[in-house]
Protein backbone atom coordinates (compact mmCIF):
# COMPACT_ATOMS: atom_id res chain seq x y z
CA UNK A 1 0.00 0.00 0.00
CA UNK A 2 2.99 2.31 0.63
CA UNK A 3 4.57 2.26 -3.10
CA UNK A 4 0.90 3.56 -4.37
CA UNK A 5 0.48 5.82 -1.99
CA UNK A 6 0.34 9.27 -4.05
CA UNK A 7 1.88 11.91 -1.10
CA UNK A 8 4.02 12.10 1.55
CA UNK A 9 1.31 11.35 4.56
CA UNK A 10 0.27 8.26 3.12
CA UNK A 11 3.69 6.80 2.86
CA UNK A 12 4.62 8.01 6.47
CA UNK A 13 1.34 7.04 7.51
CA UNK A 14 1.92 3.30 6.26
CA UNK A 15 5.61 3.64 7.07
CA UNK A 16 4.56 4.21 10.70
CA UNK A 17 1.39 1.03 10.57
CA UNK A 18 4.69 -1.14 9.88
CA UNK A 19 6.74 0.11 12.64
CA UNK A 20 4.07 0.08 14.97
CA UNK A 21 3.86 -3.51 14.27
CA UNK A 22 7.68 -3.91 14.91
CA UNK A 23 7.45 -1.90 17.91
CA UNK A 24 5.37 -4.75 19.51
CA UNK A 25 7.29 -7.65 18.43
CA UNK A 26 10.17 -5.77 20.87
CA UNK A 27 7.71 -4.83 23.45
CA UNK A 28 8.93 -4.56 26.94
CA UNK A 29 5.83 -5.92 28.75
CA UNK A 30 8.15 -5.36 32.45
CA UNK A 31 7.30 -1.21 31.95
CA UNK A 32 3.77 -2.20 31.98
CA UNK A 33 2.06 0.08 34.87
CA UNK A 34 -1.20 -0.22 36.70
CA UNK A 35 -2.58 2.71 38.03
CA UNK A 36 -6.11 2.72 39.52
CA UNK A 37 -7.74 6.14 40.73
CA UNK A 38 -9.95 5.86 43.98
CA UNK A 39 -13.37 6.49 43.77
CA UNK A 40 -14.93 5.57 47.22
CA UNK A 41 -12.71 6.83 49.93
CA UNK A 42 -14.00 10.20 51.30
CA UNK A 43 -12.00 12.97 50.05
CA UNK A 44 -9.53 11.05 48.45
CA UNK A 45 -10.33 11.43 44.84
CA UNK A 46 -7.26 12.83 43.97
CA UNK A 47 -5.52 9.87 45.03
CA UNK A 48 -3.72 7.39 42.23
CA UNK A 49 -2.49 4.33 43.02
CA UNK A 50 0.56 2.65 41.58
CA UNK A 51 0.12 -1.49 41.75
CA UNK A 52 3.01 -4.12 41.27
CA UNK A 53 2.42 -6.41 39.11
CA UNK A 54 1.73 -9.81 40.80
CA UNK A 55 3.06 -11.77 37.36
CA UNK A 56 4.77 -11.21 34.30
CA UNK A 57 3.39 -12.50 31.04
CA UNK A 58 6.01 -12.44 28.26
CA UNK A 59 3.68 -12.70 25.29
CA UNK A 60 5.25 -10.52 22.65
CA UNK A 61 7.50 -12.42 20.15
CA UNK A 62 10.64 -10.99 20.86
CA UNK A 63 12.46 -13.14 18.41
CA UNK A 64 10.33 -11.25 15.48
CA UNK A 65 11.80 -8.19 16.49
CA UNK A 66 15.27 -9.09 17.22
CA UNK A 67 15.16 -11.06 13.92
CA UNK A 68 14.83 -8.28 11.97
CA UNK A 69 17.16 -6.31 13.27
CA UNK A 70 19.65 -8.65 12.63
CA UNK A 71 18.91 -9.57 9.10
CA UNK A 72 18.81 -5.94 8.56
CA UNK A 73 22.22 -6.00 9.70
CA UNK A 74 23.04 -8.69 7.43
CA UNK A 75 21.77 -7.08 4.26
CA UNK A 76 23.72 -3.69 4.87
CA UNK A 77 26.81 -4.99 5.93
CA UNK A 78 26.54 -7.21 2.46
CA UNK A 79 25.75 -4.75 0.34
CA UNK A 80 28.99 -2.61 1.91
CA UNK A 81 31.32 -5.16 1.99
CA UNK A 82 30.42 -7.44 -1.10
CA UNK A 83 29.15 -4.84 -3.27
CA UNK A 84 30.42 -1.72 -2.83
CA UNK A 85 33.64 -2.09 -1.01
CA UNK A 86 34.42 -5.06 -3.57
CA UNK A 87 33.85 -2.57 -6.16
CA UNK A 88 35.41 0.39 -4.77
CA UNK A 89 37.92 -0.73 -2.46
CA UNK A 90 39.49 2.43 -0.85
CA UNK A 91 37.55 4.78 -2.79
CA UNK A 92 34.60 4.03 -0.93
CA UNK A 93 33.85 5.08 3.22
CA UNK A 94 31.31 4.87 5.20
CA UNK A 95 30.03 7.98 6.58
CA UNK A 96 26.40 7.21 8.38
CA UNK A 97 24.42 4.43 9.14
CA UNK A 98 21.12 3.50 11.02
CA UNK A 99 19.11 0.45 11.05
CA UNK A 100 18.19 0.22 7.41
CA UNK A 101 20.64 3.01 5.94
CA UNK A 102 23.59 3.93 4.66
CA UNK A 103 25.45 7.35 3.47
CA UNK A 104 28.74 6.44 1.49
CA UNK A 105 31.18 8.44 0.30
CA UNK A 106 32.26 7.40 -3.21
CA UNK A 107 35.13 8.25 -5.24
CA UNK A 108 34.22 7.65 -9.25
CA UNK A 109 33.20 9.73 -12.25
CA UNK A 110 29.83 8.30 -12.58
CA UNK A 111 28.15 6.24 -9.58
CA UNK A 112 25.08 5.97 -11.85
CA UNK A 113 26.83 3.89 -14.06
CA UNK A 114 27.59 1.78 -11.59
CA UNK A 115 23.77 1.57 -10.63
CA UNK A 116 23.07 0.36 -14.11
CA UNK A 117 25.46 -2.01 -14.52
CA UNK A 118 24.17 -3.75 -11.09
CA UNK A 119 20.60 -3.22 -11.27
CA UNK A 120 20.40 -6.43 -9.44
CA UNK A 121 21.10 -4.58 -6.02
CA UNK A 122 19.07 -1.43 -6.21
CA UNK A 123 15.81 -0.68 -6.18
CA UNK A 124 15.13 2.26 -8.44
CA UNK A 125 11.18 2.67 -8.25
CA UNK A 126 11.86 5.64 -7.21
CA UNK A 127 13.52 7.32 -10.02
CA UNK A 128 11.47 9.12 -12.97
CA UNK A 129 11.08 7.20 -16.14
CA UNK A 130 13.40 10.05 -17.98
CA UNK A 131 15.61 10.54 -14.99
CA UNK A 132 19.09 12.29 -16.95
CA UNK A 133 20.96 9.88 -15.56
CA UNK A 134 18.97 7.14 -18.04
CA UNK A 135 18.98 4.78 -15.18
CA UNK A 136 16.20 2.32 -15.50
CA UNK A 137 13.11 2.13 -13.75
CA UNK A 138 12.18 -1.23 -11.72
CA UNK A 139 9.32 -2.41 -9.37
CA UNK A 140 10.17 -1.75 -5.68
CA UNK A 141 12.00 -5.00 -4.33
CA UNK A 142 12.47 -5.83 -0.08
CA UNK A 143 16.00 -5.76 0.58
CA UNK A 144 17.40 -3.92 -2.09
CA UNK A 145 18.80 -0.42 -1.77
CA UNK A 146 17.15 2.18 -2.59
CA UNK A 147 18.95 6.13 -3.43
CA UNK A 148 16.85 8.33 -1.55
CA UNK A 149 17.86 11.15 -3.80
CA UNK A 150 17.35 10.02 -7.49
CA UNK A 151 19.37 11.88 -9.84
CA UNK A 152 19.87 14.16 -7.09
CA UNK A 153 23.92 13.69 -6.39
CA UNK A 154 24.92 14.51 -2.67
CA UNK A 155 27.45 16.92 -2.42
CA UNK A 156 27.87 17.73 1.18
CA UNK A 157 27.18 15.83 4.52
CA UNK A 158 27.48 16.91 8.19
CA UNK A 159 27.05 13.81 10.53
CA UNK A 160 26.91 15.35 14.40
CA UNK A 161 25.62 11.94 16.20
CA UNK A 162 22.88 9.12 15.94
CA UNK A 163 19.75 10.59 13.58
CA UNK A 164 21.51 13.70 13.59
CA UNK A 165 22.94 14.96 10.48
CA UNK A 166 22.67 17.53 7.94
CA UNK A 167 22.55 16.34 3.84
CA UNK A 168 22.56 18.67 1.05
CA UNK A 169 22.08 17.33 -2.46
CA UNK A 170 22.02 19.67 -6.09
CA UNK A 171 18.22 20.32 -5.44
CA UNK A 172 17.31 19.53 -1.93
CA UNK A 173 18.26 19.24 1.70
CA UNK A 174 17.25 16.78 4.36
CA UNK A 175 18.06 18.10 8.35
CA UNK A 176 17.62 15.56 11.26
CA UNK A 177 17.74 16.23 15.15
CA UNK A 178 16.43 13.22 17.19
CA UNK A 179 14.12 14.96 19.84
CA UNK A 180 14.09 17.88 18.24
CA UNK A 181 10.40 19.60 17.11
CA UNK A 182 10.28 19.51 12.95
CA UNK A 183 9.84 22.97 12.77
CA UNK A 184 12.56 23.65 14.84
CA UNK A 185 14.38 21.91 12.38
CA UNK A 186 12.91 22.93 9.22
CA UNK A 187 13.16 27.13 10.88
CA UNK A 188 15.92 27.03 13.12
CA UNK A 189 18.64 24.78 12.40
CA UNK A 190 21.19 25.72 9.46
CA UNK A 191 24.09 24.32 7.66
CA UNK A 192 26.08 26.16 9.69
CA UNK A 193 24.48 24.54 12.62
CA UNK A 194 26.11 21.11 11.57
CA UNK A 195 28.92 22.24 10.09
CA UNK A 196 29.75 24.68 13.08
CA UNK A 197 29.70 21.08 15.49
CA UNK A 198 31.79 18.81 13.40
CA UNK A 199 34.18 20.87 12.97
CA UNK A 200 34.34 22.85 16.07
CA UNK A 201 32.66 20.66 18.68
CA UNK A 202 30.69 22.04 21.27
CA UNK A 203 26.74 22.09 21.82
CA UNK A 204 23.93 24.24 20.11
CA UNK A 205 20.51 24.88 21.89
CA UNK A 206 17.23 26.08 20.70
CA UNK A 207 14.37 27.27 22.35
CA UNK A 208 10.91 25.43 21.78
CA UNK A 209 7.54 25.06 23.57
CA UNK A 210 5.68 21.77 24.47
CA UNK A 211 3.00 20.61 26.56
CA UNK A 212 3.82 19.42 30.09
CA UNK A 213 1.89 18.04 32.62
CA UNK A 214 2.26 18.31 36.41
CA UNK A 215 -0.30 16.50 39.63
CA UNK A 216 -2.93 16.34 36.43
CA UNK A 217 -2.72 19.98 35.45
CA UNK A 218 -1.75 20.76 31.79
CA UNK A 219 0.37 23.88 30.74
CA UNK A 220 3.24 24.87 27.92
CA UNK A 221 6.63 25.26 28.80
CA UNK A 222 9.15 27.14 26.93
CA UNK A 223 12.23 24.55 26.79
CA UNK A 224 16.55 25.55 26.03
CA UNK A 225 16.79 22.26 24.48
CA UNK A 226 20.43 21.04 23.39
CA UNK A 227 19.89 20.57 19.90
CA UNK A 228 23.21 19.50 18.22
CA UNK A 229 25.86 18.09 20.15
CA UNK A 230 29.74 16.97 19.20
CA UNK A 231 29.48 13.95 21.84
CA UNK A 232 28.34 10.50 20.47
CA UNK A 233 27.98 7.83 22.52
CA UNK A 234 27.63 5.75 19.93
CA UNK A 235 31.31 6.16 18.87
CA UNK A 236 34.18 7.07 19.92
CA UNK A 237 35.23 10.25 18.04
CA UNK A 238 38.77 10.35 16.86
CA UNK A 239 40.37 13.76 18.34
CA UNK A 240 41.26 16.53 16.11
CA UNK A 241 39.30 14.44 13.24
CA UNK A 242 35.62 13.87 11.70
CA UNK A 243 36.50 10.22 11.90
CA UNK A 244 35.07 7.08 14.74
CA UNK A 245 36.33 4.12 16.23
CA UNK A 246 33.60 1.21 17.35
CA UNK A 247 33.72 1.07 21.04
CA UNK A 248 35.58 -1.49 21.68
CA UNK A 249 37.93 -0.98 18.83
CA UNK A 250 42.05 -1.65 20.24
CA UNK A 251 43.17 1.41 18.57
CA UNK A 252 40.51 3.57 21.07
CA UNK A 253 43.85 2.76 23.38
CA UNK A 254 46.80 4.48 21.14
CA UNK A 255 44.32 7.85 20.63
CA UNK A 256 43.87 8.44 24.15
CA UNK A 257 47.20 8.00 25.50
CA UNK A 258 49.68 11.55 24.88
CA UNK A 259 51.41 12.07 21.72
CA UNK A 260 55.10 11.65 24.15
CA UNK A 261 53.39 8.51 25.46
CA UNK A 262 53.07 7.05 21.53
CA UNK A 263 56.17 8.51 20.37
CA UNK A 264 58.22 6.49 23.36
CA UNK A 265 56.01 2.98 22.27
CA UNK A 266 57.22 4.30 18.72
CA UNK A 267 60.89 4.55 19.43
CA UNK A 268 60.72 1.25 21.72
CA UNK A 269 59.41 -0.54 18.93
CA UNK A 270 61.94 1.02 16.65
CA UNK A 271 64.79 -0.46 18.90
CA UNK A 272 63.12 -3.21 19.24
CA UNK A 273 62.81 -4.49 15.26
CA UNK A 274 66.54 -3.31 15.33
CA UNK A 275 67.61 -5.58 17.48
CA UNK A 276 65.34 -8.36 15.37
CA UNK A 277 66.87 -7.65 12.49
CA UNK A 278 71.00 -7.74 13.81
CA UNK A 279 70.31 -11.01 14.90
CA UNK A 280 68.63 -12.21 11.94
CA UNK A 281 72.15 -10.59 9.94
CA UNK A 282 74.17 -12.36 12.48
CA UNK A 283 72.00 -15.62 11.89
CA UNK A 284 72.60 -15.24 8.17
CA UNK A 285 68.93 -15.11 8.38
CA UNK A 286 66.84 -12.91 4.99
CA UNK A 287 64.36 -10.90 6.65
CA UNK A 288 62.20 -9.33 3.99
CA UNK A 289 60.48 -5.90 4.32
CA UNK A 290 57.10 -7.26 4.93
CA UNK A 291 58.38 -8.94 7.65
CA UNK A 292 59.94 -6.18 9.26
CA UNK A 293 56.74 -4.17 8.72
CA UNK A 294 55.09 -6.72 10.53
CA UNK A 295 57.52 -6.87 13.49
CA UNK A 296 57.46 -3.23 13.86
CA UNK A 297 53.36 -3.44 14.25
CA UNK A 298 53.63 -6.13 16.47
CA UNK A 299 56.10 -4.58 18.73
CA UNK A 300 53.79 -1.45 19.02
CA UNK A 301 50.85 -3.84 20.09
CA UNK A 302 53.11 -5.68 22.66
CA UNK A 303 54.16 -2.25 24.02
CA UNK A 304 50.54 -0.76 23.99
CA UNK A 305 48.89 -3.58 25.97
CA UNK A 306 51.87 -3.52 28.73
Amino acid sequence: MRNGALNKFKKDFYKLMNNAVFGKTMENVENRRDIRLLTHWEKKWSQAIHLSALKVMYNKPIYIGFSILELSKTVLYDFFYNVIKKHYGTNASLLYTDTDSLIIKVYTDNFYNFIKDNQNEFDTSNYNADNKFNVPVSQSVLGKMKDEFPADPIICFYGTGAKAYYVQSMENELKKAKGVKKCVINNQLTIGDYKKIVENGGLIFRKMNTFTTYLHDMYTEMKNKVALSYNDDKRFIIPNTSKTLAWGHNDITFFQTSPEQNLRWLISAMNKLDENIIDSERNSEFCSSEQNLDDLLAAIEDLKNN
